[in-house]
């Protein structure tokens, strides 16, 4: 049997991003960071941070386009972390997207989709 690479898991298209955010593991203190891959499911969140561990939930506030106009709103995403590389990055999964978040990351999505295009 073929290996099967990360990329091949993954059920939603995945595009390189640059937004910035911050956020919260557990009951940690808020941390800046940035965004660098994005898709419908989940995120790379750069830098991991001490507190960041695999399994451990993590709000992220980041500024999402509520309306086909593009403005955009502070919203709180939640999820879980599936892997760190400490000082490097965390691979998150959303959980509970609400239907404002989801068409803001969708948004999102397409932008850079759009971008990386030109």
């Amino acid at each position: 049997m073929a290996d099967v690479t990360i990329s091949q898991k993954r059920e939603a298209e995945r595009v390189r991003a640059f937004e910035k955010i911050h956020f919260r593991v557990e009951d940690s203190p808020e941390y800046w960071g940035v965004i660098t891959s994005l898709s419908i499911k989940g995120c790379f969140v750069q830098p991991c941070v001490e507190e960041g561990r695999a399994d451990l939930r993590i709000n992220i506030r980041i500024h999402l386009p509520v309306n086909e106009a593009g403005v955009a709103e502070p919203q709180v995403v939640r999820g879980r972390i599936m892997y760190c590389m400490l000082k490097v990055g965390m691979g998150v999964q959303f959980e509970e997207l609400s239907e404002a978040a989801a068409a803001g990351i969708r948004r999102i999505v397409e932008y850079y989709r759009e971008v990386a295009v030109r």
